[in-house]
């Protein structure tokens, strides 16, 4: 099968009354190995500048999909999430799992 998706997304809002600039961009590869499986990685990154202090985060996500039917599939993500604004840090692990069906 074969099938390689790939996205680069880039973003930047300024948030009023706040005064908060975010810029924030996001890569995507995701490659189908098999008719039934499939792996998936994301970056992402955020920064953040408010008058409250500057901040930025970085989130990386591994996903292995199932396509248990043609209309059905089932993903198990793990996430990593590294963050920070001001003085305050934080870090976050998570495991999801979804499901999707198309009709």
């Amino acid at each position: 099968l074969g099938a390689f998706t790939g996205m680069f997304e880039y973003d930047y809002m300024k948030l009023n009354p706040l005064d908060t600039d975010v810029w924030d961009i996001a890569l995507l590869g995701h490659y189908q190995f098999t008719d039934l499986f499939g792996l998936g990685l994301l970056y992402s990154h955020e920064d953040l500048e408010t008058p409250m202090g500057d901040g930025d985060s970085d989130k990386f996500t591994l996903s292995l999909n199932f396509n248990i039917t043609e209309n059905f599939v089932v993903g198990v993500d793990y996430t990593v999430v590294d963050a920070k604004i001001a003085e305050l840090e934080a870090d976050l692990d998570q495991l999801t799992i979804n499901s999707l069906y198309s009709f």
